[in-house]
């Protein structure tokens, strides 16, 4: 009696467990390998990781990196049916997502297409997807789920072929449970002698090894080696389970800052607030005017000046250095240095008390730091800044007394703002306070004597975009600098001050990286 009831017991713990390897078989197979490439344009890296998300949900999705991996590997690297065939073996890859985001106004227009991994070509036609926001809306979601995560389950397995297959894959076996089901069938007297056969492997093996020990005499020698071989395969287990949940994390793109941030793409990397390289070379044109103020009952009255705008050429660059490659996320991505150079060519200026034409060398130049601050994220977003500046400039006439020449050695802090009229123009503008502490042969006793100095800048411009990275800019510019005289120079009586002042602009070509 008593063993008959041990064979239903055994009988029904085996139904049990082949429905339950059943039901895990039939559930996994309904999942399928999917890689989601790299998508291409404006906000993609967005668009990108809630794609993945929803094919989560339902099916495993493999890290780009082990994608990368495998094709650089394999030569693979060009999307073509042949290529994806080749690695998608490779990794057990039933189908692979590619996609490029397309901004149009007010909304987004995401284009994806779906490749099966047996065969390398696409499944059904492209999938386009609207949203009305930088990510996918709740419409855009349900249009994903219906016309993509459909079709990805309908997709061939590619499961017979190649390695490299996570382990999430590799643990439910087929083979095991029909191995199973066959066993009650075949032996049907001894239930309880089947309920053993699971545990009896590793008594056999100890038996074995006594066995060798009585007659050898060693002991270690016969379960060292087994003991070696059993740790290896749970310590690659062990492994590959541990670097499972950091794939997934980057395949989410959750990584906050810093290096390890996804680089980012297209239109993106060159925003007003995102550029680490915006260099313009070109030409510039500037007039100076010089005036003093001074008694109108001197009889000897000082002389200005009033030239016409003369060419030159001009060089700018700023230069973030933290934002080459376009990995960082954090704040000292926006920190960086500016370089100005403008010198006037070709210049005369003419006596006032005969008419000759003098040579004469106008020329400035500034070298500082620099801080962004983009008020938002994407390339419509406005950016404000603010940069320090240490530079000179200066006016000299060759061989004239009468006017004397300039030399300033100064300070400017300027504040600018950005902002981006649509993804091809962009309006520039800015404005500084100029601190002077050196004014050249001016300041000489022999000339005015020393005076207190204040000086203001400000600019606008446009910048026009070639192509994505090729830019043409227009700008136009004031400056000017007042004197209070300090009544210490031979030629300051009757003289309380003066404004120097320069009016023009540039017109340039620029490089943004």
């Amino acid at each position: 009696m008593t063993s008959c009831r041990s064979s239903m017991k055994a009988s029904r713990a085996w139904i049990i467990l082949v429905a339950l390897l059943l039901l895990t078989g039939v559930a996994s197979a309904g999942r399928k390998r999917i890689v989601v490439l790299e998508f291409e344009g404006d906000k993609a890296e967005q668009f990108h990781e809630d794609v993945v998300k929803l094919i989560k949900k339902s099916h495993t999705v493999v890290s780009v990196d082990k994608w990368n991996g495998a094709a650089e590997e394999l030569s693979a690297t060009k999307v073509s049916d042949k290529n994806i065939k080749k690695v998608a073996k490779k990794l057990k890859i039933d189908g692979v997502v590619s996609g490029t985001v397309e901004k149009r106004r007010d909304e987004y227009i995401l284009r994806m297409k779906l490749r099966s991994g047996a065969s390398g070509e696409i499944v059904g036609s492209q999938v386009n997807i609207k949203s009305e926001s930088a990510k996918l809306d709740s419409t855009a979601a349900k249009d994903v789920k219906d016309e993509l995560i459909e079709v990805i389950a309908s997709l061939e397995s590619n499961r017979d072929g190649g390695g490299g297959g996570d382990e999430e894959e590799e643990k439910p076996t087929k083979k095991k449970p029909a191995e199973e089901e066959e066993k009650p069938k075949k032996v049907t007297k001894k239930p309880a002698e089947e309920e053993e056969k699971p545990t009896k492997k590793k008594p056999a093996e100890e038996e074995v090894a006594a066995l060798k020990t009585k007659k050898d005499g060693e002991e270690k020698k016969p379960t060292k080696p087994d003991g070696e071989e059993k740790a290896k395969p749970d310590k690659s287990k062990s492994k590959k389970v541990a670097t499972k949940p950091k794939e997934e994390e980057e395949e989410g793109g959750e990584v906050e800052g810093g290096v390890g941030a996804p680089a980012l793409e297209g239109a993106a990397q060159y925003a007003p607030g995102e550029r680490a390289v915006d260099a313009a070379l070109g030409v510039s044109f500037t007039a100076r005017r010089m005036a003093f103020t001074y008694d109108p009952n001197m009889t000897s009255q000082p002389a200005g000046y009033k030239g016409i705008p003369a060419p030159g050429v001009f060089i700018d660059a700023t230069v973030y250095p933290l934002s080459v490659g376009h990995k960082r996320k954090d704040i000292l991505r926006h920190v960086g240095g500016t370089l100005m150079f403008d010198r006037v060519v070709g210049l005369n200026s003419k006596n006032p008390n005969d008419g000759t034409k003098l040579s004469t060398t106008e020329q400035r130049i500034a070298i500082g730091g620099a801080f962004r601050y983009p008020l938002g994220s994407g390339a419509k977003a406005p950016v404000v800044g603010a940069a320090l500046r240490l530079g000179n400039q200066k006016f000299s006439i060759s061989g004239m007394a009468v006017i004397p020449n300039v030399s300033y050695t100064m300070i400017d802090a300027t504040a600018f703002f950005s902002y981006p009229l649509n993804p091809q123009m962009v309006l520039n503008f800015s404005l500084a306070g100029l601190l002077p502490f050196g004014a050249g042969d001016i300041a000489l006793l022999a000339n005015y004597g020393r005076a207190t100095l204040t000086g203001f800048e400000g600019s606008g411009g446009l910048d026009y975009m070639l192509m994505k990275n090729i830019f043409v800019r227009g700008e136009v510019r004031a400056e000017t600098i007042g004197y209070a005289f300090k009544k210490e120079g031979m030629k300051s009586r009757g003289v309380s001050g003066a404004r120097d002042s320069y009016f023009g602009g540039a017109l340039t070509a620029g490089f943004l990286f």
